[in-house]
């Protein structure tokens, strides 16, 4: 086993999702219309200016509803990694299959770097796992990796747990900001994302989105969610004490199998080949790679 270069935080979120966008650095995206997962203050004097009132148990639980509707519309999930571990991903990333794949250079490309991005990066843990596993295949080769999430504190919390600054983590949304025209990376991951993403953007969002990630990268690894996943987030979100519907969720035509086999055909149709059937987690979600033709 390799050695951990961050601190393992409990109590973390899942990701909604992020953008492998423009310029990423260390420091976070402030504009509250495009990101989730503003501090407690902001949330707290938002109720406060709505409500006309500084109840203090009315303002914890307020904030605490809105927090649960978060988690239930866009997947940012409390203490994700305790109950579905990095190993999950990492055991069908860390072979000699997939990192040769990986490391493999398009149209005979040769550089001494390697630079990845992780899409819906929550809270960092798979990310700096990733960043691990990638360090200790070629020793002349620097990695560089980035991770990219919608939420401010799921991306605080990553840069909490990257003690050695090892990786690059930015707020950004993908689905409302445009993607850096210069940037271009050599691998880009994500991990059980899909679905919130089309159960929030229907079809054409799904394939906007994917339109958006082909468009950066020669090699994708991408894990989609099943069809009984959908029902189960749209049940969580009912239930919710701040209940909500998924709006865009019966306008999907794409439905039960169909929905991989919608997520194949676009990425095919711009040029890639999915090339590798890496595994299937405990959660039978099944993890491809695909690789530009």
């Amino acid at each position: 086993m390799h050695k951990k270069e961050y601190s393992m935080k409990r109590g973390r979120k899942l990701s909604y999702y992020s953008n492998a966008g423009s310029s990423i650095s260390n420091s976070n995206n402030n504009n509250d219309n495009n990101n989730i997962g503003n501090d407690n203050t902001n949330k707290k004097q938002k109720i406060i200016e709505n409500n006309g009132t500084v109840n203090k148990k009315d303002i914890e639980r307020q904030v605490k509803d809105e927090q649960q509707y978060i988690q239930h519309r866009y997947g940012a999930f409390k203490n994700y990694y305790m109950f579905n571990p990095t190993e999950e991903r990492t055991k069908f990333i860390d072979t000699e299959d997939v990192l040769n794949l990986i490391f493999q250079q398009h149209s005979g490309k040769k550089s001494n770097k390697l630079q990845c991005c992780d899409v819906g990066c929550n809270s960092g843990e798979l990310t700096l796992e990733l960043y691990n596993i990638f360090s200790k295949v070629d020793s002349n080769k620097k990695i560089e990796m980035y991770g990219i999430d919608m939420d401010q504190d799921l991306i605080s919390m990553a840069k909490e747990n990257d003690v050695n600054n090892i990786c690059k983590f930015k707020t950004l949304n993908i689905m409302k900001e445009n993607l850096d025209g210069k940037h271009h990376y050599d691998l880009i991951t994500c991990f059980g994302l899909t679905m919130w993403i089309h159960i929030n953007h229907g079809d054409k969002g799904l394939k906007d989105f994917l339109d958006k990630l082909t468009s950066k990268t020669n090699t994708l690894i991408i894990e989609p969610h099943q069809w009984k996943s959908y029902r189960k987030a749209s049940k969580r979100l009912r239930k919710c004490k701040k209940s909500g519907t998924f709006e865009e969720l019966n306008n999907i035509l794409y439905r039960g199998e169909n929905v991989f086999k919608y997520i194949d055909e676009t990425i095919k149709n711009k040029g890639f080949k999915n090339v590798k059937f890496a595994g299937e987690t405990k959660w039978k979600r099944k993890i491809f790679v695909y690789k530009r033709a």
